[in-house]
């Protein structure tokens, strides 16, 4: 039997309506969280009736994360128009930054975030994470004059961008809807022209050589905290099994719950090991008796180093937040971050009092200081065989100083 025009239109309505109501509860939850009642719910539908469109949660996400790759490539291609890289990333943050005042005054679907997309698993991880792929290089297409020929350099940068377009709801939700272009202009200019004072200048390295981050403690339990943080951040929170985390360790499952009472308590514990490293670096930056943006800076260039020399280890990356499945865990670790954003700004403001750095925004100058720290830890997926030295240059250097 044919399938008349007005039958097609319902089903696709349909579907578009569980795409958007799963791509809040994602955006909310991540994957594990997310349930096909909850979504059904959101639409006025019983879970079965989900089943008729999407078979799998899985299928759903998947879904979901596609239609968000196809907006942004959308947005990219619009901007290809512009006349170069600075008014072509100028024209992509506006639009990014319009779409989500629309999504916050209830005129577009939630635009699905990419936190979770490592809990992907199955049959969906390969087209999903192929078009993310592709995502990725027409990003790059845009930034890529001939000045940033070399791929390494384009890389870095791309990834910068694409971290800041990741995290862009986040920092706009600090304003007024209408006023989402007017922060993506300032956001524009951060990236382009960095945050440094024209009378300032750039160093490869400078006092965080003095500094210590992290612990030599090569108990147990340090092994657990560094080997999960290095699971979710390869895996995302569901990828991050217990029995993953136990073999890579070369123990079994029970050997895991004799040191640890549940893996949510021991991602906790990567939150808290994340946070005391990154206030060990603000805490050495804070004493030194340097300008403020060589106190910033170092802390930038600490950081990153921390998590791609063979002596360190990643930090939980903080897209992993969201995942979480207790309530009040996700607020004590946004509170956390949120605390660390302030002494970043505070760094700021101490670069623009002594002259050091330009006047700008301080809590946004923080925002991007903090992308970037949380990017790194994927730096090698999108530069590989990156060196410290490599780092520094090709990614924390366009990251304050800017891509210009």
């Amino acid at each position: 039997m044919n399938t008349s025009p007005a039958q097609t239109t319902k089903f696709a309505d349909k579907r578009e309506a569980l795409i958007a109501s799963a791509s809040g509860l994602l955006n909310e939850r991540g994957i594990r969280g997310t349930t096909l009642s909850a979504v059904a719910e959101g639409v006025g539908l019983i879970k079965n009736s989900v089943t008729y469109y999407f078979r799998r949660k899985e299928d759903l996400a998947a879904a979901c994360y596609l239609r968000s790759i196809d907006l942004y490539n959308r947005l990219t291609d619009e901007a290809m128009a512009q006349a170069g890289m600075p008014a072509r990333l100028g024209a992509l943050l506006r639009a990014h930054a319009q779409v989500l005042a629309a999504v916050e005054q209830g005129l577009h679907a939630p635009v699905t975030r990419f936190h979770d997309l490592r809990a992907l698993r199955g049959e969906h991880m390969a087209p999903v994470y192929a078009a993310y792929e592709d995502m990725f290089r027409r990003l790059r297409r845009l930034l890529n004059d001939e000045a940033t020929a070399d791929r390494s350099a384009a890389n870095a940068r791309t990834h910068i961008v694409l971290g800041v377009v990741n995290a862009q709801r986040v920092w706009l939700l600090r304003h007024e809807p209408e006023r989402f272009g007017a922060v993506a202009d300032s956001m524009l200019g951060l990236l382009l022209r960095g945050v440094m004072a024209s009378g300032a200048r750039w160093q490869a390295e400078g006092c965080e050589l003095r500094w210590q981050l992290g612990s030599a403690d090569l108990s147990p339990s340090a092994a657990f905290l560094r080997t999960a943080t290095q699971l979710i951040n390869e895996q995302g929170y569901r990828g991050a099994s217990v029995n993953r985390i136990a073999e890579r360790l070369n123990m079994t499952k029970g050997g895991f719950y004799y040191h640890n009472e549940t893996k949510d308590d021991l991602v906790a514990c990567c939150f808290d090991e994340t946070f005391a490293i990154v206030r060990q670096a603000l805490a050495q930056a804070e004493q030194e008796q340097v300008s403020g943006w060589e106190r910033l800076s170092a802390v930038l260039r600490a950081l990153v180093l921390f998590q791609i020399t063979p002596d360190g280890s990643p930090l939980l990356q903080w897209s992993a937040v969201p995942t979480l499945p207790d309530a009040a865990e996700r607020s004590r670790i946004r509170q956390a971050l949120g605390r660390i954003g302030e002494r970043l700004a505070s760094l700021v403001v101490g670069g623009m009092v002594d002259g050091s750095i330009r006047p700008l925004d301080p809590m946004q100058a923080a925002q991007l200081a903090m992308v970037g720290i949380n990017a790194a830890a994927e730096l090698q997926r999108f530069v590989p065989g990156t060196t410290p030295q490599a780092a520094v240059e090709l990614y924390v250097r366009p990251l304050l100083m800017g891509l210009e």
